[in-house]
Order: C-alpha cells, then sequence, then structure tokens
C-alpha cells in the first residue's frame, strides 16, 4: 500500500463557494465563517467516523465489497492492515480539513487470540493515533467499544447470561475508556446493538434490565476513578440488529436510568435515523430536558446537546435526558433550544419568563414558559407557544 493512499488529493478541500464548479469544493461548510457568534467549524464539530468509512468494505447481503479498501484484504498481517487503515484514515481527515473523528476499538484495533493480546493491539494503535492527532490537529470526538460484531455477544453484552462474556465485555469497555481517556476525548459513547431481545420466550426481562444497570454502574465507576472528565452517552436505537432493544428512544433510556439511579452520570448521543426507526420525528429525541437532582433553576444546564453524531458545540446547550410533548413547543429550527425560567414551584407550575431569547425571539415574545419539579427533585422547563392550557399540554406531576 502506499504512504499516501489519498495520492489524487493533492491539498485540504477548500472552501469554494456555490457557484463553485470544482467538486472538490465545499458549497457551504467555510470552517472560518462566523455564525452566531462562532466559527462554524467550532459549532459543527465535524467528525470522521472510522466505521463504516474504513472498516466495511461496501459489501451487501446479496454481494461483496465494492470499496478499495486494501487493508481488509484476507491474508494480511492483522496489525500491519490496521496500521495501514489508521494512516489512510488521518490522511483523509487532514485533506479533509474537519476538526474530529470517533472510532470503535476494533475499528482501529484487531483483536488477538487473547485478551492480552487484544490489549496489546489496541495500546499499540493508540500510539500511533497520538502521533497522528499530534500532526494532523485532529481531536477525538469520542470513542466506544464493539460489543455486537463477534459471535460472543450475539445473545448480548452487558444483557448476556454467561457471566464469562459480561466480564469480557467489561474489560473490553474498560479498555476502550481508557484510550479514550488517552487521546483527550470528549466522550465515550455505549450503543447496545446486543442488548435487547429476539423473543420474550427465553427472555428474563428483570435479570437482564438488572445486569445491564449494574454494567452501566461499572463503567461510570470507572469513569471517575480514572478521572475521565469527558461525558458518557447512551445512543438509543429501537432496532437492528436486535429485534428490540432496551435503549428504544430517548425517553425509554431516561426511564432506565432514573429507575436505576444513573440519571445524573449518562447523556444521550441521538442519531436522527435512529429516532425516526423508533417511529418518532427526530424532534422526539432532540426536545429532552436535563435532569439535575440539585437544581434550584431552569438555567443550570451544563451539559452539551449531542445531536446525531456528538456534532454539537457549547452554544447548542439544551436539556438531553426528559422528553416534552411536541405539540405546542417550538423546537428553534429543530435543533432543540429552549426558554429559560427564572423561578420553580414545588408543586408544578411558574409564569416567570426569564432574559434569554427563545429560538431567536426575545422573551417579550414568549407567551408562558412553565418550570416543574419532576421526582421531587429535578426540574423541568418547556415552552408553550400557542396558549395552550398547561392542565392539557404540559402535565406534570409532583413528588
Amino acid at each position: 500500500m502506499n504512504d499516501h493512499f489519498f495520492s489524487a488529493v493533492d491539498r485540504p478541500i477548500p472552501f469554494g463557494g456555490l457557484d463553485s464548479t470544482d467538486p472538490l469544493t465545499f458549497k457551504v461548510y467555510d470552517p472560518n465563517r462566523i455564525v452566531l457568534g462562532k466559527r462554524m467549524e467550532d459549532q459543527l464539530r465535524i467528525g470522521v467516523c472510522l466505521w463504516h468509512s474504513f472498516n466495511w468494505p461496501g459489501s451487501d447481503v446479496f454481494g461483496l465489497g465494492t470499496f478499495d479498501r486494501p487493508w481488509l484484504a484476507p491474508g494480511q498481517d492483522p496489525l500491519t492492515a490496521a496500521e495501514a487503515k489508521l494512516d489512510a484514515a488521518f490522511e483523509f481527515i487532514a485533506k479533509l480539513g474537519v476538526p474530529g473523528f470517533c472510532f470503535h476499538d476494533r475499528d482501529v484495533a484487531p483483536e488477538g487470540g487473547t485478551f492480552a493480546e487484544t490489549k496489546a493491539h489496541l495500546e499499540h494503535i493508540v500510539d500511533r493515533t497520538e502521533s497522528h492527532m499530534a500532526r494532523t490537529g485532529a481531536k477525538l470526538l469520542w470513542g466506544t467499544a464493539n460489543l455486537f460484531s463477534h459471535p460472543r455477544y450475539a445473545a448480548g453484552a452487558a444483557t448476556n447470561p454467561d457471566p464469562e462474556i459480561f466480564a469480557y465485555a467489561a474489560a473490553q469497555v474498560k479498555l476502550a475508556l481508557e484510550a479514550t481517556h488517552r487521546l483527550k476525548g470528549a466522550n465515550y459513547v455505549l450503543w447496545g446493538g446486543r442488548e435487547g431481545y429476539e423473543t420474550l420466550l427465553n427472555t428474563d426481562l428483570a435479570q437482564e434490565e438488572a445486569q445491564f444497570a449494574r454494567f452501566l454502574t461499572l463503567v461510570a465507576e470507572h469513569k471517575h476513578k480514572i478521572g475521565f472528565p469527558g461525558t458518557l452517552l447512551i445512543e438509543p436505537k429501537p432496532h437492528e440488529p436486535t429485534k428490540h432493544q432496551y435503549d428504544y428512544d430517548c425517553a425509554t433510556v431516561h426511564g432506565f436510568l432514573a429507575r436505576h439511579g444513573l440519571d445524573t452520570e449518562y447523556r444521550l448521543n441521538i442519531e436522527a435515523n435512529h429516532a425516526t426507526l423508533a417511529g418518532h420525528s427526530v424532534r422526539n429525541g432532540f426536545a429532552q430536558i436535563k435532569y439535575d437532582p440539585t437544581a434550584t433553576s431552569c438555567t443550570s444546564l451544563p451539559a452539551a446537546f449531542h445531536p446525531a453524531y456528538s456534532t454539537s458545540s457549547e452554544d447548542t446547550r439544551v436539556p438531553v435526558d426528559r422528553a416534552l410533548i411536541q405539540r405546542n413547543v417550538a423546537f428553534s429550527d429543530e435543533i432543540g433550544h429552549f426558554e429559560y425560567c427564572n423561578t420553580v414551584s414545588r408543586i408544578g407550575i411558574s409564569r416567570s419568563v426569564g432574559s434569554i431569547s427563545f429560538a431567536g425571539r426575545p422573551a417579550s415574545r414568549c407567551q408562558s414558559t412553565f418550570c416543574a419539579r419532576w421526582s421531587g427533585s429535578s426540574v423541568a422547563c418547556w415552552f408553550l407557544d400557542n396558549g395552550a392550557s398547561p392542565t392539557t399540554t404540559a402535565r406534570t406531576t409532583s413528588g
């Protein structure tokens, strides 16, 4: 394989504008253009995903791969092929001119014959990744562990009935989280593609939920143990590959997290098509309320919003954990900015509108902003745009 896999591209892709006739230019994306007070690159935080881009041959169930991916050819030394793949990926990232990337552990490092060999492979590739990051300036948006491709995970990872597989999955996540921490990743993602069931005839739902909660607790504990400052994200998806996944949608995930005392440890990584797979508008995932057991107002929102693959910015800070009723909520072009309220009623409703504009409008044009406590401690806020009664549109429960 050549040192320069994308040799036909001899420079970073420039911004050309809408009238550009050069196919290797950006028509809209101008990284230095100021949008809402920040550079477009800083707003979008675009990242290259290393799985489909570099670890998929372009095959489907009816045919073989059609992509030019020489590092995927059989008969090679797995670690040498992984090095070539990583080199090509960072060449692509640099020439595309985007600021970030994200990966599963198996995207970048092959599994070995033993767990010790697998660990050594990952550590070797992390060394090489650090060098590429220093050279290109690319940053890691998030890392994760592939707990779905190997046959051992056919019946789940965290929810597998075999305790040895549960332990193996936990060890694999430990390594991936530590690698993400070492590479200064902004987030760590968990996607439960095999955490679910094909049929209830051989599924113990209570047992699997307890295992899943214990697994996520272990991950959160290890995050704090190693001092990882990033955010733990769960990526909801209703099915595929599993017929029914436990992290079905945003509301389901939040209910699970709250039930097991994990809702202050995890946020959501929302992918648009996963919401549509669940039968929702993507706004259903974007209209979320942040859970904060110590909140006294609705203005404390420390968690950044992560649409799609964590490409949002600090300026899109909105709540991420509790679904709202969509019918009367304005969504600021469907990216989820909420009006803030400045007082909270213990038993339910506050009509005090804060000073922050909603969807670009001054607070004086906002008709009502409501706050309510959930579970006796957390604070939820939402905005009613058409004068609907809170008793019919904004139902609240007081703890």
